[in-house]
């Protein structure tokens, strides 16, 4: 049997709060989840008390101007709340917004988790555009801080991840990544010249699968190719072990992170509508954004096992679990009985044991 730890004992393990403080988070991120929202005024909303609005709003404003956090023992919450204990699948990528003429920029880490992804590091950009090798390097040192490097399966990355020293890096620190190459990568032809990628594999048919091995970048590697109808798929991997299917599969993993962006933004959350500039009171969004997913898609999983999720033509869900449990929050459970639910995994399946 697999225990996962309430939110009020998460907190409890990695932040040292004063109960009152532990419960003031707690009401903001189920204010965040059943108004879709994260404008102060929102995240007061399903506040307890008979505080008046004002009061409850500096409290908030305190909250963001003045409290401490440790990001990288949120990271271990966001883990102890999923109960993850190895084999974790992460994904690197950026989302970005823009208030006014500031440009919000988010480098990010995420655990794969489900049919989404939920972060456990992030790190603003200070600029528009992509990140670059130091910046890349440092996020996954501060990841580094929050899971052992033995247990991570997998680091996907997009095309914007290619790149010598980040390899490099990655291979020395003994991270097994996953990145897709642009097909104007030089790879050695069968002839042992060097020739553009999409060169030299596009004499594959449709859904056609190749792989070969070779260094990439200074790191041996293999190499996996697929044709695509959008155009080719180069992925590459410095696990010599990782067959192309394999390859294949676990890339396909990466794209959750973009679900997770989606959710963040226009379909749930709305961070890009956010007045916030400042880098410490967007962390603190990014945070109360980063448990309202992980306790949506708890949450979810328990109530499909209580009643499962309808299938649509294709064998597809009728919901996912994010939303699943999102409308299960919004429409039946008090914060009370929300936060206070001890979750535990057997067999796969997820059953409730409600306290009190």
């Amino acid at each position: 049997m697999r225990k996962m730890n309430t939110l009020d004992q998460a907190i409890n393990n990695h932040f040292d709060w004063h109960p009152l403080r532990n419960n003031f988070f707690k009401e903001r991120v189920i204010s965040a989840i059943r108004t879709g929202h994260i404008h102060y005024k929102k995240l007061v909303e399903y506040v307890s008390g008979d505080a008046k609005e004002c009061s409850k709003n500096r409290q908030m404003q305190r909250f963001m101007q003045k409290q401490d956090i440790d990001y990288t023992q949120a990271g271990k919450i966001v883990i102890e709340l999923l109960g993850l204990k190895d084999s974790f699948i992460l994904a690197m990528d950026r989302t970005n917004w823009k208030f006014g003429n500031k440009e919000i920029n988010y480098l990010v880490i995420s655990v794969v988790y489900e049919s989404t992804s939920i972060p456990l590091i992030w790190k603003e950009l200070d600029k528009k555009g992509n990140s670059n090798t130091e910046e890349r390097k440092g996020i996954v040192l501060d990841l580094l801080k929050i899971i052992d490097v033995n247990k991570i399966k997998i680091l996907t990355g997009d095309r914007e991840f290619e790149g010598e020293e980040l390899f490099k890096f990655l291979q020395e620190n003994n991270i097994k990544y996953l990145v897709r190459l642009k097909s104007s990568h030089l790879l050695r032809h069968f002839n042992g010249e060097k020739m553009q990628a999409g060169k030299i594999f596009e004499y594959l048919s449709k859904n056609e699968i190749e792989s070969r091995k070779g260094k990439v970048l200074g790191v041996s590697s293999v190499i996996a190719v697929k044709k695509l109808k959008s155009g080719l798929l180069i992925a590459c991997t410095n696990n010599l072990n990782l067959k192309e299917k394999e390859m294949l599969k676990s890339y396909k993993e990466r794209w959750k992170i973009e679900t997770l962006f989606k959710n963040t933004k226009t379909k749930y959350f709305n961070i890009e509508e956010t007045h916030l500039k400042e880098t410490k009171k967007l962390e603190k969004l990014l945070l109360i954004i980063t448990v309202a997913c992980a306790i949506s898609v708890l949450n979810g999983k328990i109530r499909n096992c209580l009643e499962k999720i309808k299938t649509k033509n294709h064998d597809r869900k009728l919901y996912s679990l994010l939303t699943y449990g999102i409308d299960f929050i919004k429409n039946n459970m008090s914060l009370e009985r929300i936060t206070r639910f001890k979750y535990v995994s057997y067999l796969l399946s997820f059953v409730i044991d409600l306290i009190g």
